[in-house]
């Protein structure tokens, strides 16, 4: 429930026969990209006055004041803007950080999201639209979501006996993947794929060539780099690679993948439609030892 102090910045008003609650000095400050679009998925935007860098969800996010990016706060410009609600991610934002933007605004509730799985953003949409005081459109956002996951993730063969390895490349060189705590590996899981690297004990951790070779992925995914596909090639010349048998290299666009917020899906959709793809030609796949 919103506190009452954040309910004496709303108005009801009456529009066409219909009550509706208008935000007429709510001041909002997201401190990732990713808040700042689900603050307008949720109908909040106009709320918005301070974004982090790289908000570019929408010509109306891209529009508002920075205050932050991936390594620093401007603790200056954040006090000029007085938000009476930040939104931070705990996952990307330090804790001392998070301890000073309280006690530099002590007069601003600071609520922290820290999203792991796919479900966590139907969660969150819920949860940003109470604080906003917008709790219809947060529920109307978060059940579009959910049902679009769902149609998606009721094409792939979750439960087939057919074990589809998948291999996630962040980044070429140093080589680097993701482990089980990734929204990413989410997505894989979900999909009927198993994440090869998953019980890594790092977010990110940095592999071998010989690592991934040695688990032999049925499918290797990574994100474009600056609207290129990722350079397979050394992985390409590997004849053995189970990877090269089913030509199973996917290169999706980061904004789709990258955060979490009802944009991953698109790319949900490619690695599902990916890993259903490979386990159909692995079933098909004469068995040892037949012919």
């Amino acid at each position: 429930m919103l506190l009452a102090s954040a309910n004496s910045l709303l108005a009801s008003a009456t529009t066409g026969g219909k009550s509706e609650n208008v935000q007429t000095s709510l001041r909002v400050v997201t401190l990732s990209p990713h808040l700042a679009e689900m603050v307008e998925r949720v109908g909040g935007v106009s709320s918005l006055v301070g974004v982090s860098a790289h908000s570019d969800y929408s010509k109306n996010t891209q529009s508002k004041t920075v205050v932050s990016d991936a390594r620093s706060i401007d603790f200056e410009r954040l006090r000029q803007l007085n938000p009476h609600i930040v939104l931070v991610w705990s996952g990307g934002t330090p804790a001392q950080l998070i301890s000073k933007i309280r006690t530099t605004l002590p007069q601003a509730r600071i609520f922290e999201f820290a999203p792991k799985k796919l479900d966590d953003i139907e969660k969150d949409l819920i949860k940003i639209g109470e604080v906003l005081n917008l709790q219809q459109s947060g529920l109307t956002a978060a059940r579009s979501y959910t049902q679009e996951l769902q149609d998606i993730l009721g094409t792939s063969s979750k439960h087939s006996k057919t074990t589809v390895k998948v291999f996630y490349q962040v980044w070429p060189q140093p080589l680097m993947t993701i482990n089980h705590e990734q929204m990413i590996h989410d997505v894989i899981e979900r999909c009927g794929g198993t994440n090869i690297f998953s019980k890594e004990k790092l977010l990110v951790p940095q592999v071998t060539r010989e690592a991934v070779l040695a688990a032999n992925p049925d499918l290797m995914i990574g994100t474009q780099q600056a609207g290129k596909d990722m350079d397979w090639s050394m992985w390409r010349s590997f004849e053995n690679l189970s990877a090269n048998r089913y030509q199973a290299f996917l290169s999706i666009p980061g904004p789709s993948i990258s955060q979490p917020t009802p944009s991953i899906l698109q790319g949900t959709r490619h690695i599902c439609e990916a890993i259903a793809r490979v386990r159909e030609l692995k079933s098909q796949a004469p068995k040892a030892g037949t012919r």
